[in-house]
This record gives structure tokens, sequence and C-alpha cells, in this order.
């Protein structure tokens, strides 16, 4: 893990690469809800549509909430980032970010410290982050104190106040930054001696943070941390696979983990009352080539994904 600093070398105007898709294959797909007699819960999926803009992106999305607002953060296919702010029942449809940043793997967001920030790592393989406060105004990137390298994208959550950065280092091995009131931690690595080929992905459930990833034999392991020790590495119950990084969020009282299972279909793990669903596919039909995300907002958890054409979809699901 190195250090030094963020230079880029492009022409002052670059034509935005976000193009207009095509349709999700298989075809977007009508809602679908069922009833779970056990505990008398109604379970509705809205089906895919893609997100407006005609945003393509060779990689997985981001999402985070900010302010009344869900953002979905991508790398363009130009290796700019890009973002779809969702409000009041509309998308802005997509802009780049300001500060003329590249990246060559999915990015990270997360709220914090009353900004939206958003982490990437570097053409030079260094990590990087760019605020957003509540005026608008971005700070521009920088890299993240440290000299942490990683070949993929990173992950970010917030736990216990502080921020908590996770990266695959150079060794494959987990990393992890912690910030708290604007001084971070440095690299260390993360207990358990765990190896991914991909980007890791960090969400907090039942006041423990649970840290992600797809194993280089390409199942799906988690280790949770209290906020004193780690759990270790154990494998996901199931014996699910995935060739990419692994979504995940919290919501109606359950952990739930997004995947890309290995004919491309999106499949999800549900952790509740220390029992484990099991894999099942996310109604729907969709297909993706890259790791899915998810995130809560406005009482529905979305899921995002990049489609087989590149363009960025959404399936909402609400729980009542």
């Amino acid at each position: 893990m190195s250090v030094s600093l963020f230079r880029r070398l492009v022409p002052a105007v670059i034509a935005v690469a976000m193009t207009v898709a095509a349709t999700l294959a298989p075809a977007v797909s009508q809602a679908a809800s069922t009833t779970t007699a056990s505990t008398a819960r109604t379970v509705t999926w809205s089906g895919w549509s893609e997100l407006p803009g005609a945003g393509r992106t060779p990689d997985g999305p981001a999402v985070a909430s900010y302010r009344s607002s869900q953002y979905v953060v991508v790398r363009g296919s130009d290796n700019h980032i890009y973002l779809n702010r969702f409000r009041s029942g509309s998308w802005s449809g997509w802009s780049e970010v300001p500060g003329g940043g590249q990246t060559l793997a999915r990015p990270a967001a997360v709220s914090y410290a009353g900004s939206l920030q958003i982490f990437v790592r570097g053409t030079d393989s260094k990590i990087y982050v760019n605020r957003m406060n509540a005026l608008g105004a971005w700070s521009g990137w920088a890299e993240v104190p440290g000299g942490g390298l990683t070949t993929s994208g990173p992950t970010a959550t917030v736990y216990h106040h502080a921020l908590y950065l996770f990266v695959r280092g150079t060794d494959n091995k987990l990393y992890v930054n912690r910030q708290v009131q604007g001084s971070w931690s440095g690299w260390s690595e993360v207990p358990g001696g765990g190896l991914t080929p991909d980007s890791p992905v960090a969400t907090v459930f039942a006041d423990r943070l649970y840290l992600i990833v797809r194993g280089t034999n390409d199942h799906i392991y988690r280790n949770a941390f209290d906020g004193t020790s780690w759990t270790g590495w154990a494998e996901l119950p199931g014996g699910g696979l995935t060739p990419s990084a692994p979504g995940a969020s919290a919501y109606a009282g359950a952990l739930r983990v997004f995947v890309r299972g290995t004919d491309n279909k999106i499949y999800v793990n549900s952790f509740r009352l220390g029992t484990w669903s099991g894999w099942s596919e996310v109604p729907g039909a969709g297909l993706t080539l890259s790791g899915p995300a998810a995130g809560r907002f406005g009482g529905a958890l979305s899921v995002f994904v990049r489609g087989t054409d590149d363009g960025i979809y959404r399936n909402r699901l609400v729980i009542t």
C-alpha cells in the first residue's frame, strides 16, 4: 500500500459517453407479488425497469441515500464517474461528478458527516474520495490518506458514528481504513485471512458491520464486526456461486445479500433471526454481467444492476 498524488492528463472537454441503452435481457418484467402466510406479509417486486437518462456502464453500480434523495453512481463507458438522483418520485438523469476523476472499477457511495461521499479506484489504482455538501458543492478528488492500492472498486459504510472504507489489496487480502471526525486510521488488514478477486461490500445489520465478499473459489463469504472483534470468515449457507462482487442491504428486519449467478441471473439470500433463507432468484427474470447493488429508500429496498446491454436497471422490493 503506497502513496502519491492523483493525476490525470485528459482534454478539457470530453463528450459524455452515456448513450441510449436498449432493453434488459430478458425484457422488462411486470410486478410480482406474493403473500407469506406464516408472517402475514405481502412481498411485492416492481420488476426491472431502466433508469431514465439512457446511461451506460461497463461495471456494477453503487447506491446511497443523502438528504431525502437516493443517488445511483456508476463508472461511465469513458471511465468518468456519473450519478443519477431520485427524489420525489423522479430521476434527475445522468450527470458527471465534478472534478474530472476517472476509475477502472465500480465506485462506492455513502452518506457521512453531512456529505455524500464517493470513493473510487483511480487509474493509478490508488483510492480517491469526492464529497458533496448540503449546498451541492463538491470538494474535488483527493487521495484517501494511508497510501492504499486496490485493483477493484472500494466499499464504504457507517458504523457506530465512524466511516469504514474497505478495499481488496493488490495481494487480494481485505483492508480497512476508518474515519472519525475527519481523521483516518490508515490501512490495516481485516482479521481472518480472507482473500477475494473482486470488490467487497459492507453493510450494517442488527448492530453489526458485515463485510461480504466473493471468495477465490467463487463462493460467497461474510465476516462480522461487533465494534470490538471480527467473527472470522464463514461461507453463506446455500452453496451459492458468483463470478462478480456481491451487493447487500438490511431491509424489513433481514440482511439481504444479492449476487450475479453463474447463469447471469440475480439471486438473493436473506438472514433473519440467525437463519439464512438460501439462494432464490429475484423475480423479474433480469440478467446482469456485473455485481448488483442494493439500498433502502422511501420504505422500499431497491436493487440496481448493469443490464446485458450496459444500461442501468432497478427492481424495487416492498414488504408490507
